[in-house]
């Protein structure tokens, strides 16, 4: 496999991930210019990463394939958030509800513009308290989505029952990288109202600063909601 410093590639043109195994199929439109791809920084969480510099994606929590993480934070306390990915598609949040249900479902809403998005974390938590910075600012999340952008703590009993149904960051990687496929292509099929292109997204890959609803409208936004973070889009 030949590489360069900007770019990798497979002699006969594939993705260096269909040449892994980990994509079957996977039409390249960067020119294989890896180091400024989506796709490539989700399957690899540490390929953007330099000297110095922390790894955008954390090994030192669970996650979900809903887009939320799991941070054991003592013997018996626990912390839950949401991935950057989750963050910025729900961006701009006006107000966070997280409540618990009977048998102790927790249930996080994201009060939208656009409507309400209900998130079930694969979580059944005891004494949950909600960030108390959620109240202050409700974009906070996106300030440090790893850390003090958490949603919620919780007590619990039994590490083991309480992390099931969370996988290590390896496992959810393809998954992952397929979400942020999506977004992109969303982005790159859309038009702007006044009949821009959605190139306004950064070069990246990542969303432009006023959300991802108006860039898209409601039926392909709601769809990524559906097929990312598992839940719909009803109104406020």
């Amino acid at each position: 496999m030949a590489t360069s410093e900007s770019r990798s590639f497979d002699p006969d043109g594939q993705c260096v991930w269909v040449s892994a195994g980990l994509l079957t199929d996977h039409v390249c439109d960067r020119n294989f210019d890896c180091d400024h791809c989506p796709l490539h920084h989700a399957l690899s969480p540490v390929a953007g990463q330099r000297e110095g510099h922390r790894s955008a994606w954390p090994k030192d929590r669970l996650y979900s394939e809903g887009h939320f993480w799991l941070l054991q934070t003592s013997a018996h306390q626990a912390r839950v958030g949401l991935t950057e990915t989750a963050v910025s598609l729900l961006h701009p949040v006006l107000k966070w509800e997280i409540a618990t249900k009977r048998a102790g479902e927790v249930t996080v809403t994201a009060q939208l513009a656009c409507g309400r998005a209900v998130l079930v974390p694969p979580l059944h938590g005891e004494r949950v308290r909600p960030n108390p910075c959620l109240e202050i600012d409700a974009l906070w999340p996106a300030a440090d989505t790893w850390l003090s952008g958490y949603l919620l703590d919780f007590d619990f009993e039994d590490w083991r029952k309480t992390s099931s149904g969370w996988a290590e960051l390896t496992q959810v990687a393809p998954r992952y990288a397929h979400h942020r496929e999506l977004i992109h292509h969303a982005l790159q099929s859309a038009t702007y109202r006044r009949g821009e292109l959605a190139a306004a997204a950064t070069a990246d890959g990542g969303l432009p600063a006023s959300g991802l609803f108006p860039a898209i409208g409601r039926a392909s936004y709601a769809g990524l909601l559906a097929s990312i973070l598992s839940c719909g889009l009803t109104a406020r």
